[in-house]
């Protein structure tokens, strides 16, 4: 919310100029009865207008003034920009990457919010959080739509907390995103046993193809995180288990490693949904968020509660260390 304090020789006129709202927004947004203003009252500034006749829209935050193109902020929030907390969900593999403009789950034909799954941390949307929930993809696109959306929301608010969610690919999406652009600081991340998968979906130096794609690459942590909280499982093949993050400096990175008991690579989204918007509950409340989960017990999981069954080779003969299958 912003104030602005009366002063010597303003009027609503140069008040409502300076913010680019209008008059009748300050008198209703502060229940004038007149026009007249007394020196050191306080008014309120009413940010969260929602229809718009200039081309750009001007903001206040800190103290600076900010242009914002009408077509992004109307198409992107709709209401107020001014959010305390942003989160993005990148969800597991899909059978196919999402399309240039269909990043979003929701316009993505090929997938959908996953309500059962990390889509259930929509339920966090307020007045002061905003959730956004993307499809994973093995190209730039879904990172690079991410990156704009943080950018824009940095811009309108420069102390907006960025929260970052992913499982599988998702969460190789977002560690890759946070590894390549350490200007931008990411407040917490939580990942679930993260994958990153090839296009081809070979196993490197194998004949092995798994479906969706192969290969664990991503597991270092800069110190642009602040927060990072991280579940695997165990349960399967080597290959599929998700990373053990690397923290580079824990001066500056709380982490936590977290073995999900009893999860596969399907099945600890659903298993662990409710224990992650925990976690992010935990950290808006200004708790520690990271400590909190570490010495959590989670209970042993049955992926068969959920329909997920251990992801079978698609080629049976060539399994890696002649292993079977056990789904």
């Amino acid at each position: 919310m912003q104030k602005y304090k009366v002063k010597s020789g303003d009027t609503l006129a140069v008040i409502a100029k300076l913010y680019g709202i209008t008059e009748e927004s300050i008198i209703r947004e502060n229940n004038l009865k007149s026009k007249q203003l007394q020196v050191g009252q306080v008014l309120i500034i009413p940010l969260h207008i929602k229809t718009f006749k200039i081309k750009e829209i001007k903001a206040v935050v800190n103290n600076t003034r900010v242009y914002i193109p009408e077509k992004i902020y109307q198409k992107e929030l709709k209401i107020s920009p001014i959010k305390e907390y942003v989160i993005f969900v990148v969800q597991g593999i899909g059978p196919t990457d999402p399309k240039d403009g269909k990043e979003r789950a929701k316009d993505n034909p090929d997938d959908e919010v996953d309500y059962s799954g990390l889509g259930k941390i929509t339920e966090l949307n307020s007045k002061n959080v905003k959730v956004y929930v993307y499809s994973s993809s093995r190209t730039e696109n879904t990172k690079n739509a991410v990156l704009k959306l943080i950018k824009y929301f940095r811009k309108i608010n420069n102390v907006v907390k960025i929260i970052m969610v992913g499982h599988s690919m998702g969460a190789d999406n977002i560690i890759e995103l946070t590894e390549e652009h350490l200007d931008i600081i990411f407040d917490l991340i939580i990942t679930l046993d993260s994958k990153d998968a090839t296009p081809s979906g070979k196993i490197p130096f194998t004949n092995t193809t798994i479906p969706g794609g192969g290969g664990i690459e991503q597991n270092d942590i800069e110190k642009n995180v602040k927060n990072v909280i991280n579940y695997y499982q165990n349960t399967e093949n080597m290959l599929l288990r998700g990373e053990i993050l690397d923290i580079q400096n824990p001066k500056s990175t709380k982490g936590a490693n977290i073995l999900s008991p009893g999860s596969n690579h399907r099945s600890i989204d659903n298993d662990l949904k409710d224990y992650i918007i925990e976690d992010i509950k935990n950290f808006m409340d200004g708790k520690d968020a990271v400590d909190i989960a570490k010495k959590r017990k989670l209970p042993t999981f049955d992926p068969k509660n959920s329909n997920s069954p251990n992801i079978s080779y698609n080629n049976y003969d060539n399994k890696p260390n002649n292993e079977t299958n056990n789904a």
